[in-house]
């Protein structure tokens, strides 16, 4: 090694270094940039309730919870029917009110309890059963109820012989022994907007969190059925959940070894995703559009009639709007990690402007990923372009 190529490596390793200091924890840089799967919880109403309302939501559950057995035996003999399926629902929407780790250890007994009379009622299997009738108001809340199961309890430091430890899938590989993913994407095609926004979602927890699922959603011809569905005028919000399905299936939760391949499906997804971005102007939605890209962008090349989408990306970085921010930062984080040819371009359409720009911020978090990305671009050797 010549002095000027130990003294760039060095000066690399010096400048990394600096940016790093500014990231609390190195082992988790970019550590405000969570996946937007994580923090869009699209299955229930319920979502935005305060923490006094959240307690009292969780207490009317538990009422319910001890009438389970009493409620799908009025099911079966036809007592109530719909009704009984919400209640159901209802309970498995704590769910999506319960999110972070510690809360839902707190409520884990509820919860194992729950998923626990799921299995011995065999409600699943009568679930997936009533996406064959032709009912708008018992499809949606059977699309409700699929989407809850599907995730399983996810309850932290579950015993790994337990059947509901995540590794075991239980509840998400009895709904696919019943056929669930061809029903639910033939029903992409009702009419219904409310039940076709909820399968969209259904769909999208299946896939979440394990390859199989979604590589069956993949042979089923689920993303062809969402790429139809795109390409027709839709409201806001299925957009919104079907981009957000579409960064599931892309790689979102899911394991490394899961990335889809270069081939026919890959252009398919960018073409309708990138028609998106460069006309929506929905937060949500763009983030889920970043999100796609993350995954897709680095697996095909830069040409002249395509540029303008990495150009696209690298203004994201200083979005107003922080999903959009933190979306467009993990996108770029990907490519820097992935693809040097596309990093060099994303550099020469002012990537470092727009970083600098962000350690201007008075919001600290968004200093660190700003810090996150630069120290990972001098460990990638570009720390003379960040000094020129």
């Amino acid at each position: 090694m010549c002095i000027r190529d130990r003294e760039r490596k060095v000066f690399n390793i010096n400048m990394t270094n600096f940016f790093l200091q500014y990231v609390e924890n190195r082992d988790k840089t970019l550590v405000s940039l969570y996946p937007a799967t994580e923090i869009q919880h699209y299955p229930s109403q319920y979502f935005l309730l305060s923490a006094e309302e959240k307690w009292k939501f969780y207490q009317e559950s538990c009422n319910i919870l001890r009438d389970f057995n009493l409620i799908i035996a009025a099911i079966d003999s036809g007592e109530i029917f719909i009704e009984g399926y919400r209640k159901i629902s209802r309970m498995l929407s704590i769910l999506s009110l319960v999110t972070a780790p510690q809360e839902r250890f707190e409520i884990a007994p509820y919860i194992l309890r729950l998923f626990e009379l799921v299995i011995s009622t065999k409600l699943i299997h009568k679930v997936v059963s009533l996406l064959s009738l032709p009912d708008d108001a018992v499809l949606l809340e059977a699309a409700r109820i699929i989407t809850f199961l599907a995730s399983g309890p996810r309850v932290p430091h579950i015993p790994f012989d337990s059947i509901f430890h995540p590794s075991k899938m239980t509840t998400k590989v009895l709904l696919i022994n019943d056929r669930v993913i061809g029903k639910l994407i033939n029903l992409l095609r009702i009419r219904s907007k409310e039940v076709r926004e909820q399968v969209i979602v259904a769909l999208g927890s299946i896939a979440s969190y394990d390859k199989e699922p979604r590589d069956l959603i993949l042979q089923l011809n689920g993303v062809e059925a969402l790429i139809g569905l795109l390409a027709e005028p839709l409201e806001d919000s299925a957009i919104r959940k079907a981009t957000w399905t579409l960064a599931v299936i892309c790689g979102e939760t899911l394991p490394k070894d899961a990335a889809l391949k270069p081939e026919k499906i890959v252009i398919d997804i960018l073409t309708v995703a990138v028609r998106i971005f460069t006309k929506t102007e929905d937060p949500e939605t763009i983030a889920n559009i970043l999100t796609i890209l993350k995954y897709l962008l680095v697996l095909v090349e830069i040409r002249v009639d395509n540029v303008n989408v990495w150009e696209q990306v690298v203004r994201m970085v200083t979005y107003p709007h922080s999903l959009v921010r933190c979306s467009a930062l993990s996108a770029v984080k990907s490519i820097i990690t992935l693809n040097e040819v596309q990093t060099q371009f994303m550099l020469e359409s002012g990537l470092i402007a727009q970083l600098t720009e962000l350690l201007t911020s008075q919001n600290r978090s968004v200093k660190t990923d700003a810090c996150s990305i630069l120290g990972l671009l001098c460990q990638k050797g570009h720390s003379w372009v960040i000094i020129g």
